[in-house]
């Protein structure tokens, strides 16, 4: 810092010299401040261009991931729908699967048949309603034959993941035309319910493997953000305990310069006892 003769008065180096000090503590204290206040390090890109570009990367990363994650559970709620409802029609040809077997022996009457048929053929439109009515965000899930699914996972069009549904109509499980009004017709139609029982747990196998592949997706992601939260953090957000520390250092070099300031003015003043009275 230059200093200036005290005997010559125009021009005060001292205290413009002191000026230029307390200016830049000011500045200093201002973005120390403006840190404590908002938590940053980085509040704008002129604080430190690297480290912004950095941490803004990492910022759309985790933007990504996390909109990923959203597809994800999306996903899994789709194919919970798809599941449940494979299930509970799995439940109702297990329940007339047990008469079917009752329609097929000589012991029954054909009243007792024509009942076990119409139990049947209710079941049968419930699974048919069930095929047609499932959906999921406004999509058809089981009444076509099956429905490939593709799910955005990551940041490119290559991070996807898919998930096939099979449907339950009644022409994809083999269920079409069948009843229990004779022996043979009672015989056939439990052949085809096993076939069908069969497929179907096949099918939620198929879906169940997937949801648990989804979850591992989701688990992975949820790894990857923290840890590029953290490294974020590295470059963005402020040490608050350290910038407490340089807040007081600060403050009290503010404090100290503003004496100082009024010391170098005053200075030049004491020119004045030389002048005659």
């Amino acid at each position: 810092m230059p200093t200036g003769e005290l005997g010559r008065i125009a021009t005060n180096i001292n205290s413009m010299s002191t000026l230029l000090t307390l200016n830049s503590i000011n500045q200093k204290l201002s973005v120390t401040m403006e840190r404590i206040t908002t938590g940053q390090k980085v509040n704008r890109a002129a604080d430190d261009p690297a480290a912004f570009a950095l941490g803004k990367k990492q910022t759309i990363k985790i933007a990504f991931e996390q909109a990923a994650q959203n597809n994800i559970r999306e996903a899994y709620s789709m194919l919970q729908v798809a599941e449940s409802q494979q299930g509970r029609v799995q439940d109702l040809l297990l329940d007339v699967a047990a008469d079917l077997q009752r329609a097929m022996s000589s012991t029954i009457g054909s009243t007792e048949r024509d009942v076990i048929n119409t139990k049947l053929q209710q079941y049968l439109s419930e699974i048919k309603d069930i095929a047609t009515t499932t959906k999921f965000n406004g999509v058809k899930l089981l009444s076509a034959a099956s429905i490939n699914f593709v799910i955005q996972v990551g940041e490119t069009g290559k991070d996807v993941l898919t998930a096939v549904i099979s449907g339950v109509g009644l022409s994809s499980l083999g269920l079409h035309n069948i009843s229990a009004t004779t022996r043979s017709a009672a015989s056939a139609a439990l052949s085809a319910i096993t076939k069908a029982l069969s497929a179907l747990t096949i099918r939620r196998e198929n879906i169940g493997a997937r949801m648990s592949r989804l979850s591992q997706k989701l688990e992975s992601l949820s790894i990857d953000i923290l840890n590029t939260q953290s490294a974020r953090s590295l470059y963005l957000d402020a040490d608050l305990a350290q910038e407490e520390v340089n807040l007081v250092k600060y403050q009290i070099l503010q404090s100290a310069t503003l004496a100082m300031l009024s010391q170098a003015n005053m200075a030049p003043q004491s020119l004045l006892q030389l002048l005659p009275r």
